[in-house]
C-alpha cells in the first residue's frame, strides 16, 4: 500500500461532503454545490463543518462514474483519510506516506478547477505504522481566514497560512505523551475563534488540550484520567455565551469552559462510545453509544 496515490474528487450537481475508501486509492469525495449555503458563505471549516453534522442536500447526484458529473480529479501522494474542509476558493486535506508514515502531508487546491496550489510537508516525530487497520491521515483539518491546523497520526499538530508556510508545529506525543492505541489517533481538530482543541484519550494517561492558533503555545490542559482508546472527536457548543467544549468519549460525555478547561459536567454510564462523536442541535447535545461487539475496550476508569 505504500507509495500508492490517492485522488480528490469534485463530484457536479450535489451538496454532501462525504468520504469514501478502496482498497488500493483514497477516494476523498467533495460534492459541488447548487446553491449550497454552507460553501456559498465560503467556508466548511472543520469535521462535520461546524460539529453539529449540519448537511445541505439539493438536486443531489444519483450515480458518478470516471466520465460523469466529475468536475475535476486530482492525485494526492500517499493515502489519507481525513475529510476536506473548504475556506473561500480553496479545499485543504491531509495525507500521509511512507511505511511508517514519516510524511505527512497538507494539501490546497482549487475549489473550482481542482488545481493543485500547493503540498507542504510534515516530517512525522512519531513512527505510526502504515497499516490497513491504521489510522492513516484519519483527522481532518480545521481552518479559518488566515490559518489551517492540522493533526496527525503521530500527535504532531501543525499550522499553515493559505500559502502553505508553516507558523508553527507542536509534537503532542512529544511533549504531553499519548498514542497507546491499537488503532492510531483518528479524532479530529474542534476550533473556535482563537483555540484550536485536540483529545487524546488512550491505554494512559489522557487528556484534553487547547493549543493558541496564534503560535501553538498551550492555553490549558485537561487531564481525563486512565482513559481507554478512542476516536471521537470534540465539538463546539455555546450556551448562555459560554464556548464549551464537548466530548463524547470513553465512557463519559463531558463538558469543559472553552477558555479556561474548567470541566463543567459529566455524565457517566455509557458503553461504546469510542468512535461517534457528539452533534449539537440547538440545547441538546446527542451522544451516540452501544454496547461493545468486538471485544471491551472500554478500560477506562472514569
Amino acid at each position: 500500500m505504500m507509495g500508492e496515490k490517492g485522488f480528490l474528487a469534485f463530484i457536479r450537481n450535489g451538496t454532501a461532503v462525504t468520504r469514501a475508501c478502496a482498497l488500493r486509492a483514497l477516494a476523498v469525495i467533495l460534492v459541488a454545490l447548487a446553491a449550497q449555503p454552507v460553501l456559498a458563505q465560503g467556508s466548511w471549516p472543520s469535521f462535520r463543518n461546524d460539529g453539529s453534522g449540519t448537511v445541505s442536500v439539493e438536486k443531489a447526484p444519483t450515480e458518478w462514474a470516471p466520465d460523469s458529473n466529475i468536475a475535476w480529479r486530482a492525485e494526492i501522494p500517499g493515502y489519507g483519510q481525513s475529510a476536506p474542509v473548504v475556506w473561500g476558493d480553496t479545499v485543504f486535506l491531509t495525507s500521509s506516506n511512507g511505511p511508517w508514515q514519516e510524511s505527512g502531508f497538507v494539501h490546497a487546491f482549487d475549489l473550482q478547477t481542482g488545481k493543485k496550489r500547493w503540498t507542504t510537508e510534515v516530517p512525522a516525530t512519531t513512527r505510526v505504522e502504515n497499516y490497513f487497520r491504521n489510522s492513516r491521515a484519519a483527522p481532518t483539518s480545521v481552518v479559518d481566514a488566515d490559518v489551517v491546523v492540522s493533526l496527525f497520526p503521530g500527535g504532531d499538530v501543525t499550522a499553515m497560512n493559505h500559502d502553505g508556510r508553516t507558523l508553527w508545529t507542536v509534537p503532542l506525543f512529544r511533549e504531553h505523551g499519548g498514542g497507546e492505541n491499537e488503532r492510531a489517533m483518528a479524532s479530529s481538530l474542534a476550533q473556535t475563534a482563537d483555540l484550536v482543541f485536540a483529545l487524546i484519550d488512550h491505554r494512559g494517561p489522557s487528556w484534553l488540550i487547547a493549543l493558541r492558533k496564534i503560535d501553538g503555545s498551550v492555553a490549558w490542559k485537561a487531564d481525563r484520567g486512565m482513559r481507554g482508546p478512542s476516536w471521537s472527536s470534540p465539538v463546539i457548543a455555546t450556551h448562555a455565551g459560554r464556548e464549551m467544549v464537548m466530548v463524547s468519549s470513553s465512557l463519559t460525555v463531558d463538558a469543559y469552559d472553552a477558555r479556561t478547561g474548567e470541566l463543567l459536567w459529566q455524565v457517566k454510564g455509557l458503553q461504546g462510545n469510542l468512535s461517534p462523536s457528539a452533534s449539537v442541535a440547538g440545547d441538546s447535545i446527542f451522544a451516540g453509544a452501544t454496547a461493545p461487539t468486538h471485544g471491551n475496550y472500554d478500560a477506562g476508569v472514569v
